[in-house]
């Protein structure tokens, strides 16, 4: 379920990379109607991933100035409206995404999840419920020594049957957690990340990971409400 995470110079080394192939295949000279036939398709292809790239680049550049206003509210904004502001962020900047935070006892004034805009009522109740019970949701394992999860599948997860039926229930066909940690007892929380397209985009991991260190941060700096 881990997975390795790009960074956004990863992508920029990545986007050199497909240009320079692009560029390579500009200068070929096919000489037969199965070369050039070939070359054609890796033409489509090579531009189908700058595209990809540039928009992952785009999506990743827009989150980091978003963040930076975020940053910018803390001692101004209660602890509550900056990790919802977090969530919309996240579900803002990928796909159909949906993002809330987890939270411990103690926390934002017992308040157990704050969640984007895209989370029904009832899925954020019964998610914050899942919290009471061990090895109910495979998310949850960021509050032990797991640091971060990624479920590609909801509908292969048969060991989380409840889990998996209410998550597909809302649309929701793949899944990732990330640890929100204040300091080096145990973790404040976890970040929920859930998307309507199988398999998490490695942007939208990139994404997560920054957003549950922001949340860890804002935590830190502000009392518990």
């Amino acid at each position: 379920m881990a997975t390795d995470f790009r960074s956004l110079d990863d992508i920029n080394r990545r986007l050199e990379l497909a240009a320079d192939e692009l560029r390579a295949l500009a200068q070929d000279q096919a000489k037969t109607p199965e070369a050039l036939m070939e070359q054609a398709r890796r033409r489509v292809e090579a531009s189908a991933r700058v595209l990809a790239l540039l928009a992952d680049q785009q999506r990743l550049r827009l989150f980091s100035r978003a963040e930076q206003g975020i940053r910018e509210k803390v001692g101004r904004s209660s602890t509550k409206d900056l990790l919802v502001g977090i969530t919309e962020l996240v579900a803002n900047t990928g796909g159909p995404l949906s993002c809330g935070v987890l939270l411990g006892n103690g926390v934002c004034n017992g308040t157990a999840l704050v969640a984007s805009r895209a989370w029904t009522d009832r899925f954020a109740r019964w998610h914050a419920e899942l919290a009471a019970g061990p090895g109910r949701c495979p998310l949850l394992a960021v509050r032990g020594a797991v640091t971060s999860i990624v479920v590609d599948r909801i509908a292969l997860a048969g060991s989380w049957p409840e889990w998996r039926a209410r998550a597909l229930a809302n649309g929701w066909r793949s899944a990732a957690a990330m640890r929100v940690q204040t300091g080096m007892d145990a973790p404040a929380g976890a970040l929920l990340l859930y998307s309507k397209t199988l398999g998490m985009a490695a942007r939208d991991l990139i994404v997560a990971e920054r957003a549950a260190d922001l949340a860890g941060q804002i935590l830190r700096a502000t009392p518990r409400e």
